[in-house]
């Protein structure tokens, strides 16, 4: 092949390679630019400049910061309104329990008919006892860490969990501490004054 020819693109006829159209039909050819320079430029100006990705701005990170939190956040609140009376009840009790000294063996239970968490003393527990003998030191103790339980249960949990109750040790149909939303409605500790 003749390096000074070139063949149409329409008709296929022989021409020269200078001819900017076809003798035989008058179809216009294509240019031939033999510079690599000039076909490199020619296609990053058919591109146009490069565009930044998306996590390269500022906006994006922000909200993915965002969208973690509110995550963070709505977990949060799944895990503390889905826990049931008897895990509620159970947390009391080890509260209680931790202290053994002072509460003895002490038993938390979720009441369904009456609604309300009870919390049973041992008569023999140091706080039973002492109250007994008219000295409401522990007794507070006790009012105090039930408030704080009621408190925290009514803002992290259902309202209706934080309704706690001490049982009269000696008999179930009398009560002697009630703490509703860590406020206390009834206390027996305000007869021995």
């Amino acid at each position: 092949m003749d390096k000074d020819t070139k063949y149409c693109v329409n008709c296929g006829e022989k021409i020269p390679k200078s001819a900017r159209f076809c003798e035989k039909c008058g179809s216009a050819q294509p240019e031939l630019d033999s510079s690599p320079k000039t076909t490199a430029e020619d296609q990053v100006a058919k591109k146009g400049p490069r565009k930044k990705h998306i996590w390269s701005k500022w906006w994006f990170w922000l909200l993915v910061i965002i969208c973690i939190f509110l995550v963070a956040l709505v977990l949060r609140f799944a895990v503390n309104h889905t826990k049931g009376p008897d895990t509620i009840a159970s947390e009391i009790q080890s509260g209680l329990r931790h202290d053994t000294t002072d509460y003895g063996d002490a038993k938390v239970s979720w009441n369904d008919d009456a609604e309300v968490m009870e919390v049973r003393l041992p008569t023999d527990s140091r706080v039973i006892r002492s109250t007994y003998q008219g000295e409401t030191a522990l007794w507070n103790s006790l009012v105090r860490e039930l408030q704080d339980d009621s408190k925290k249960i009514a803002r992290d949990n259902n309202k209706k969990y934080s309704y706690i109750e001490i049982m009269a040790p000696k008999s179930s149909k009398y009560v002697w501490l009630e703490v509703d939303q860590g406020k206390i409605k009834y206390n027996t500790a305000d007869n021995l004054k």
